[in-house]
């Protein structure tokens, strides 16, 4: 069977998968991605990927890549720097334009002495720590060789236990 054929088979099945997925972001729909399966497809095809396959295996290709289509594109389209230039009359950064809504929290130092010393455990600390460097809960559970979902845990325990002294939550 040739790739037309193949193609023409499945054509119904991944014209319903990218009708699924129209309208789930903006810079995409249905057409799109009916073409990107079948792009997919054709690289599939001709490296030899396809042979033996059942139409079941094949659809389910398409559509694994088609969710892994949209969860990279995604993500490269969210990312946005504060600190890129917008181009305009007089060229400011996000950082400049957005204000500022933090709370205020109390002296740096003092305030990560007493976060630290209000019965947060060992571990707590350790993780509040990397927090506060920046790090992701997958860095840190990297770091810590602890799962990220335990680390998730942990920040929510510690967010818990700094809002009963701040009113506020750190997540």
């Amino acid at each position: 069977m040739n790739f037309e054929e193949i193609l023409k088979k499945i054509t119904p099945k991944i014209k319903q998968l990218a009708v699924r997925y129209n309208g789930w972001n903006t810079f995409a729909n249905e057409d799109d991605f009916f073409g990107e399966m079948v792009l997919h497809l054709r690289e599939k095809w001709l490296s030899g990927d396809l042979k033996d396959k059942t139409e079941s295996y094949v659809i389910q290709s398409c559509y694994f890549h088609l969710r892994n289509y949209l969860r990279v594109t995604q993500e490269k389209r969210d990312v946005v720097s504060i600190y890129d230039t917008i181009t305009g009359d007089d060229d400011m950064t996000l950082e400049e334009i957005i204000p500022d809504n933090r709370k205020e929290v109390p002296e740096e130092k003092m305030f990560m002495d007493r976060v630290r010393n209000n019965g947060l455990s060992k571990l707590e600390k350790e993780i509040f720590e990397f927090l506060y460097e920046g790090y992701t809960a997958r860095e840190i559970g990297e770091k810590l060789h602890i799962a990220h979902t335990m680390v998730l845990r942990h920040k929510k325990d510690i967010a818990v236990k700094v809002s009963k002294e701040y009113n506020f939550l750190l997540v």
